[in-house]
């Protein structure tokens, strides 16, 4: 019983944390140089998914370009990198089984700086 209390508190906060990114997603979509509301956003969302026109084709308004091709990709896009870097750090924490190792006490950091100076030294990039 015990169990399957705690299966069920781990699944509630699984929710509850996809409704805060949710909820992250439509405030980050709502601010920028042109303020949107919840309203706005969420008609712009609703009317994509509706048409059958494609994402990229020309002609559908400037609140369609800010959300669809501005906001949205870059949402996207940094919350899969977040992930990512979450799952890099959990990574080489369970590979050195140090819960307190981070990219500046092993050096990777370090590292990463001599490659970038070498890159900019060499003229790549």
């Amino acid at each position: 019983m015990r169990n399957r209390s705690r299966e069920i508190s781990v699944a509630l906060i699984m929710l509850i944390l996809a409704v805060f990114l949710v909820l992250a997603f439509l405030w980050a979509l709502s601010i920028g140089t042109v303020k949107l509301s919840f309203i706005q956003i969420y008609e712009g969302i609703v009317n994509q998914f509706t048409s059958g026109i494609a994402i990229e084709t020309a002609g559908q308004g400037p609140l369609h370009d800010i959300i669809w091709l501005l906001r949205l990709p870059r949402l996207v896009l940094a919350a899969l990198v977040g992930m990512g870097l979450s799952v890099c750090g959990v990574i080489m924490q369970a590979v050195v089984k140090n819960p307190l190792a981070d990219p500046y006490i092993l050096g990777i950091s370090s590292g990463a700086s001599l490659g970038a100076t070498a890159a900019i030294l060499l003229g790549i990039g």
